[in-house]
């Protein structure tokens, strides 16, 4: 969710499940039809393609800051892992099919980018590299400053909540 002008842009990331059901077996419609119930302008994007989320997104921005309402996205992906880590454990068999998650995992967003940098000279192979082990040290330091940190005060577990 993001504030703009008094106004704010929701986004659902609709990966096609419902725990452990397809969304079209469980929801009646399309998630975003529901906003215009709302009168709130709602767009459908391509959840895997960069380019589109940023523009969807800048729209529904800049309506918010000209003060003409929220907006509802609906990022429609699809969720490579399980519901739940263990499910495996638990489930007689999977909800899906091996091939289709292989499938949608060869339309991960960062990588189809990454291609498109490159394809269009506005980055290469070796700076994409240099920006993921950048990245990689950066979430490997983060993890062991987590790890490493104290426990919180348990006083404080009810501080900062919203539901």
């Amino acid at each position: 969710m993001q504030h703009c002008g008094g106004f704010h842009s929701f986004v659902c990331e609709n990966n096609g499940f419902s725990e452990f059901s397809r969304a079209e077996d469980v929801t009646s419609g399309k998630i975003v039809d529901r906003a215009h119930a709302f009168g709130v302008k709602a767009e459908e994007v391509d959840g895997n393609d960069v380019l589109a989320v940023w523009n969807v997104s800048a729209r529904a921005i800049e309506r918010a800051r000209a003060g003409e309402g929220p907006s509802l996205i609906e990022a429609r992906t699809y969720r490579l892992h399980g519901h739940v880590e263990s499910e495996a454990s638990f489930l007689p068999k999977s909800y899906r099919p091996e091939s289709e998650v292989e499938l949608w995992r060869g339309r991960d967003p960062v990588a189809a980018f990454a291609m498109k940098l490159v394809e269009h000279n506005k980055a290469s192979r070796e700076q994409l590299q240099h920006i993921e082990q950048e990245l990689l040290g950066t979430l490997d330091t983060a993890v062991k400053e987590a790890v490493d940190a104290p426990w919180p005060n348990p006083d404080r577990a009810l501080e900062e909540m919203f539901a």
